[in-house]
């Protein structure tokens, strides 16, 4: 059985999701109560902010090997 890269990217970000709703959470004041809602929107944010960051650096790359190649870099 072969995995394939998108399974393994999927796994990725849903492990990456649960750290960061978990981390979150127990940055929470003691003894407050933080709302479900709150955490999944605070590590939704915080995990699409991330995968923006590490795609526009890869487009980035890929945009710089593209023009060494062309020969305009």
């Amino acid at each position: 059985m072969t995995v394939k890269p998108f399974h393994l990217v999927l796994v990725l970000a849903t492990a990456a999701a649960a750290v960061t709703a978990y981390n979150a959470r127990r940055a929470a004041v003691p003894g407050a109560t933080v709302p479900a809602e709150a955490v999944a929107l605070h590590g939704a944010a915080e995990l699409y902010g991330r995968l923006a960051l590490y795609f526009g650096r890869q487009a980035l790359r890929a945009e710089a090997s593209y023009w060494k190649v062309v020969g305009h870099g």
